[in-house]
């Protein structure tokens, strides 16, 4: 539930919850393969999978409304895979507990992405986000964003600090000193980046 009372859109759980609604799926990269389920406080099942503390590992984690079978763990998953397999790509299924929709979905001020058409309720637009880190995660150099000064430049799609660029995404990429207001324009169908 939302409480927008106080105007500052506290979330709040009304359902308990249990920890067994909570699943870990180490993927595998070979379609031959099963995905293993590793269980919470259950060292075991994580002795007896395929995972490898010796490798990075990469956790995706689902939406509301959504479980570990849905396009956004299966195409980022693929993303990481195409990259290297040496990972361990673990999905986190809290899809029992995803069920209810209790936040706010956009701001007022969003721009539909491109490609998205009529985008009744932002689903295309909100879709399109893994899309666009999957495709960073095969691309280097890709999804390059340039500074705004302010609000009006975002919204005007016309942003003067041209100088300072960051990328969205990546695979070996942490972005630490990134921060303020950056634009990013996409390609309506893949690829995304421009």
């Amino acid at each position: 539930m939302l409480d927008e009372s106080s105007g500052n859109g506290i979330l709040f759980g009304s359902e308990d919850t249990n920890i067994s609604d909570v699943k870990f799926i180490l993927f595998s990269k070979i379609a031959t393969d099963r995905d293993e389920i590793i269980l919470v406080d259950d060292l075991v099942s994580i002795m007896k999978s395929k995972f490898n503390p010796l490798l990075p590992t990469k956790f995706l984690i689902h939406g509301w409304r959504d479980n570990s079978t849905n396009a956004m763990m299966q195409v980022t998953k693929n993303g990481y895979f195409a990259r290297s397999s040496l990972n361990n790509v673990i999905g986190v299924d809290w899809g029992p507990l995803a069920d209810s929709l209790n936040y706010p979905m956009v701001a007022q001020t969003k721009h539909k992405q491109p490609g998205c058409g009529i985008d009744v309720l932002w689903q295309c637009s909100h879709g399109r986000a893994y899309y666009y880190f999957a495709e960073s995660l095969t691309r280097d150099n890709s999804f390059i964003s340039v500074e705004c000064a302010d609000f009006d430049e975002l919204r005007n799609e016309n942003c003067s600090k041209i100088d300072n660029k960051v990328q969205m995404g990546g695979y070996n990429l942490v972005q630490k000193k990134a921060k303020g207001l950056f634009y990013l324009k996409t390609n309506d169908k893949s690829p995304f980046s421009l």
